[in-house]
């Protein structure tokens, strides 16, 4: 049988408890607590514009809002960074349907403060078939509504897995986006949206698919 997205994610927090229990630990606590604060209460959502942004791409292009609408639907997903399995695994999912995702009209677009290198590896790694613009001062997670910080406490636990987020994001700060995803029409519209606290939990490639026929229609 086939697992779905979050089974798959499931078993990697399976595995990280087993093999690096203080951080699964400090992970389940800090959820608790952003998910007690609904920390993104403020996110866009179903029914809001598409806000208006320009990013760069690994290759130092500069590309706007609109001109991703001008490809078509588009598919948006902010995701913390390489680094993070519960984000490439989820990524990898969704480039997996990309051919579907296409043959609908819609356009991936993933968005990330990693420094471009670190976004490269990740863009090779799934055969480019996912387009990656980079937030380096989190500027545009920050209009989305999605910022979080990372408390001292989990960074330290982090750093001799050789996780240090001053050097993945160029600087000290410790936010990070709470991991989100949407669908947006053609018109700058979001028809579909999930954000959620608990970045081991993502938004299944069936229910974007779902969510894309919905638009054709």
């Amino acid at each position: 049988m086939i697992r779905s997205l979050n089974e798959t994610l499931a078993e990697i927090e399976r595995l990280i408890g087993q093999n690096a229990p203080e951080i699964a630990a400090a992970n389940r606590a800090l959820i608790a607590r952003l998910t007690e604060l609904d920390v993104a209460a403020g996110a866009r959502r179903t029914g809001d514009l598409l806000p208006e942004f320009a990013l760069p791409t690994l290759d130092g292009r500069i590309v706007s809002s609109t001109e991703l609408l001008e490809k078509g639907p588009l598919v948006l997903v902010f995701y913390r960074g390489k680094w993070c399995d519960f984000c490439a695994t989820s990524l990898a999912a969704i480039a997996a349907v990309q051919a579907e995702i296409a043959a609908l009209g819609g356009h991936v677009v993933a968005i990330s403060g990693e420094t471009t290198g670190r976004g490269l590896a990740l863009q090779i790694r799934l055969k480019h078939r996912i387009e990656f613009l980079v937030d380096a001062d989190l500027g545009v997670s920050l209009q989305f509504g999605l910022l979080f910080r990372l408390p001292d406490s989990l960074i330290a636990l982090l750093a001799p897995h050789g996780i240090v987020p001053a050097a993945i994001y160029g600087n000290s700060s410790g936010f990070l986006p709470v991991p989100a995803t949407y669908i947006v029409s053609r018109e700058g519209r979001i028809m579909r949206h999930y954000v959620d606290a608990n970045w081991q939990r993502r938004m299944e490639p069936g229910e974007i698919i779902a969510a894309l026929q919905t638009l054709a229609r």
